[in-house]
């Protein structure tokens, strides 16, 4: 992802998303590669949503507000000089068991006839 000084800074959001879900069960799994280049602005990274992230949501913040960028004679955008931002992102899916895997306890339910026959007895 790279964001440039012709940005004219405020808040920018986007969705960086996976390749398809490899099985129900697959949970996202994220990371940035490499180095970032991250100047006067920050991120903000979010797996969404929240309960079964199925991609990755960034929110963009420049140091300043939003102000239009400067143009010179020929109406030419001149860009902020400072302002950028260059990050790489990975997303994959797992499926390594997130599920414990230990034995539960055996529970033993006894019923008894009921005399009507339909119900157990508690």
């Amino acid at each position: 992802m790279v964001v440039t000084g012709d940005w004219p800074g405020g808040k920018l959001e986007l969705d960086v998303w996976p390749p398809a879900r490899s099985s129900a069960a697959a949970t996202l799994e994220w990371r940035r590669n490499g180095r970032t280049i991250a100047e006067r602005l920050s991120v903000d990274e979010q797996a969404q949503p929240a309960d079964s992230p199925n991609h990755l949501h960034l929110t963009i913040t420049s140091n300043e507000p939003w102000q239009p960028l400067v143009t010179e004679d020929w109406n030419e955008v001149e860009p902020h000089p400072t302002r950028r931002l260059a990050a790489k992102y990975r997303l994959w899916w797992s499926t390594r068991s997130r599920i414990s895997l230990r034995t539960p306890k055996a529970r033993v339910i006894f019923f008894a006839r009921p005399k009507n026959g339909l119900s157990p007895s508690p």
